[in-house]
């Protein structure tokens, strides 16, 4: 057997994806719950990541610094063609975790722009943001 007749024995086709249903990396808890993160293949002795593995198999090497974005959103998926290699903060800007929702927002909670002469940052590296209009109210409250 191939070492590519090895790794795709250990996937299937389900819809448009190649889920990896050998190995996974997680917990016995999320293995329950269902919630594996990653496949995994051992390679040379190595235990490797199954997506990054199908991606260097069928496209090359991925770059220094980049990660590979899960297009399908499926993060099981090892379909070499759903996989993009990006930099580590565009990958979390594209996905549903709460710094990319907060970025994604336009308003506040109280319906006001987030953006122009009504934005305030702030932190570290000025990635917070703050309504300016809210603020102002909370302040006239306060005094």
């Amino acid at each position: 057997m191939t070492l590519r007749e090895r790794f795709y024995s250990k996937a299937l086709n389900i819809g448009d994806c190649l889920i990896w249903i050998a190995s996974k990396s997680c917990s016995d808890k999320k293995a329950k719950e269902g919630k594996c993160q990653y496949g995994q293949f051992w390679y040379r002795r190595k235990l490797v990541l199954a997506h990054r593995f199908s991606y260097q198999l069928n496209v090359g090497k991925i770059k220094k610094g980049m990660t590979l974005d899960h297009l399908c959103k499926k993060t099981l998926c090892v379909k070499h063609e759903h996989l993009e290699p990006v930099s580590l903060a565009e990958n979390i800007m594209r996905g549903n975790g709460a710094t990319a929702k907060n970025a994604r927002k336009t308003h506040c909670i109280n319906g006001h722009f987030l953006s122009g002469d009504n934005l305030e940052t702030y932190g570290i590296k000025k990635g917070h943001r703050k309504c300016k209009k809210c603020r102002q109210y909370r302040e006239l409250l306060e005094a």
